[in-house]
């Protein structure tokens, strides 16, 4: 019997696959931007943005965090284009939308203005956070992708899949434990994004053996 933790990753890990599969990416690095507009979340970076941003009030979202997101008509992602760590703050926040985690609301005038938050002492949100984390790696670097390309350190995690380094870190030390194990393509949805990224992994194959 899962305990709730463990039954949450595995739900995590479904959604990230299914999203994949749905949208049909078939290489890496993931267009992280292109799913986000596919499911009608405008992404914007703040340079872009500045007005919305002033409107809303939240020039402080701005300065403190490489991207966060904001319902007013609509969903908006907006984020640093100068971080390098963009693909993955986009993913993150995404996963927020998604997984319909907890946001703050501010009146502005005749609307309210929903954006996602993340305060370090609260309990709740740090685990939000942990969970925007996992879909946005389990997103942007499949395992059965970077097992297929033998790509196990972080630093060729980070830059196949546009990982920062931390999360590239965490993911190569997670590739280790998921190889030893040895339990890939169990599960219908990891097939399916593997048969989905076949020709990708037989042109890096290629790519590789020319190197």
């Amino acid at each position: 019997m899962y305990d709730e933790s463990y039954m949450r990753y595995r739900n995590i890990r479904t959604m990230a696959w299914e999203l994949l599969i749905r949208h049909e990416v078939k290489e890496l690095p993931v267009d992280v931007i292109g799913i986000a507009e596919k499911l009608a979340v405008k992404v914007l970076s703040y340079d872009n943005a500045e007005e919305l941003i002033m409107t809303c009030a939240l020039e402080t979202l701005r300065t403190s965090n490489d991207a966060f997101s904001l319902y007013t008509d609509r969903w908006y992602i907006l984020f640093d284009a100068e971080r390098e760590t963009q693909r993955f703050a986009i993913a993150h926040e995404l996963a927020h939308i998604l997984l319909k985690h907890t946001t703050a609301k501010k009146k502005i005038g005749v609307f309210t203005a929903y954006h996602s938050t993340w305060n370090r002492d609260e309990p709740t949100m740090r685990a939000e956070e942990q969970e925007a984390n996992r879909f946005a790696v389990r997103l942007l670097a499949p395992a059965c992708v970077i097992r297929h390309l033998r790509q196990r350190d972080a630093h060729s995690i980070a830059m196949l899949c546009g990982l920062p380094r931390r999360e590239a870190f965490e993911r190569a030390e997670r590739m280790d434990k998921l190889i030893a194990k040895g339990n890939f393509l169990i599960q219908n949805e990891e097939a399916r994004v593997y048969e989905q990224f076949e020709t990708f992994l037989t042109m890096r194959e290629d790519l590789f053996v020319h190197e």
